[in-house]
């Protein structure tokens, strides 16, 4: 049963974070890609004065911080049963922390947090999502 009972908290935690594409920039990638090039902030430079597109790239922005913040403040504070459960429980987490920070190393990603950054009124919040997210640190920790 304890086995079990630690199985199941294993489970209830979710370790994959996938980062969702706004609409218009999946698309736009999909378009340079067959062109054979790589998106950029140079793509965008008609819907960058678009309130609606720059409002969309902001709920993304909001969604990716809520979904890396899962992965970034979970910590072993559940019961600890074994020391397989924590080094699972860490191993998951270093492994969910790496492909957060691939995510947010990709052309398309950049793009979005670029364009953001590139309007002063928005600015702040990419400044404020990579003070939130903290990958790095957290990498540092999970190692």
């Amino acid at each position: 049963l304890r086995l079990e009972f630690t199985h199941c908290t294993q489970d209830q935690i979710s370790y994959d974070v996938k980062l969702t594409l706004p609409k218009r920039v999946l698309q736009k990638k999909l378009e340079v890609e067959a062109e054979g090039r790589t998106i950029s902030i140079d793509d965008f430079e008609a819907e960058s004065s678009d309130q609606t597109f720059v409002d969309s790239l902001i709920k993304s922005l909001n969604y990716w911080l809520k979904d890396i913040s899962k992965v970034t403040y979970m910590d072993a504070n559940f019961r600890i049963d074994s020391v397989l459960t924590e080094i699972t429980f860490w191993k998951n987490r270093e492994t969910a922390l790496r492909n957060i920070e691939q995510q947010l190393e990709t052309p398309e990603i950049q793009t979005v947090l670029g364009l953001l950054n590139k309007e002063s009124s928005t600015g702040r919040h990419v400044l404020s999502f990579n003070q939130d997210i903290n990958v790095m640190n957290e990498l540092k920790k999970a190692q």
